[in-house]
């Protein structure tokens, strides 16, 4: 889980941590991760995840996939 703490720390992205051992996640979800939206929508689930691929369901789910930054010039 410290992959998406990570991720979503490096992206300014609020992101609450719930451990909810001994629940029955893998009977419900059929895996012991998942990434809940605020409106109760899952994300993303698995039974492990790395960083670069937290940061990729981050940004796809939060709509910055493939945003590229651009450098605004004022004359």
């Amino acid at each position: 889980m410290t992959s998406f703490i990570e991720a979503a720390a490096a992206r300014g992205v609020p992101l609450t941590l719930l451990d909810l051992r001994g629940q029955t996640l893998d009977q419900l979800y059929g895996a012991s991760l998942l990434l809940v939206r605020p409106d109760q929508h899952v994300a993303w689930r698995g039974a492990s995840v790395d960083q670069s691929t937290a940061g990729a369901v981050l940004d796809r789910v939060r709509g910055a996939q493939g945003v590229k930054h651009i450098e605004t010039v004022v004359h």
